[in-house]
């Protein structure tokens, strides 16, 4: 159907080290600006996945735009990228006090935000990239102390 082709992504053969320059990219760009590092750290042999590396990308910004705001624009978050059986896990962890419980269970819905000027999109936006990949996606908020973003993918898509 017209619906179904609108919502088909063209997925590459990525090796890890292309999605990590991306995220290694954006990150450096965000230190010389700020007080704001990311410590990325990789299991070894990761085995490649199916996806879109732009996509997957955008997810991975508004995950560390989240960490930097949440964290008053200063501090270190990790990206933290490992496999398990069958998946590839992508851990995006910050110190940036974690969520309100109140507020946990509806990050995910739109227009749903504790930012001033926020939209309440950037994580439905990261939430569809990371579905649009046959994955999903779990915050483990710790209030106090921060957040942990996990994204799961599949080393296949179907």
């Amino acid at each position: 159907t017209q619906r179904e082709k609108e919502h088909t992504h063209t997925h590459t053969l990525t090796p890890k080290h292309t999605l990590l320059h991306y995220i290694d990219t954006y990150t450096n760009e965000q230190e010389t600006a700020i007080d704001f590092h990311c410590n990325i750290t990789t299991e070894e042999n990761l085995p490649e996945i199916d996806i879109d590396p732009q996509l997957l990308k955008q997810a991975l910004i508004n995950l560390l735009k989240n960490a930097y705001e949440a964290m008053d624009k200063s501090g270190t978050a990790t990206i933290s990228v490992s496999s398990g059986s069958n998946v590839v896990l992508i851990a995006v962890t910050d110190h940036g006090g974690g969520l309100d419980p109140a507020f946990a269970d509806s990050i995910f819905e739109p227009f749903i935000t504790s930012k001033n000027g926020g939209s309440g999109l950037g994580l439905v936006i990261t939430r569809q990239i990371v579905e649009s990949h046959h994955g999903t996606i779990h915050c483990d908020s710790r209030p106090g102390d921060g957040c942990t973003f996990t994204i799961t993918l599949p080393l296949t898509q179907s």
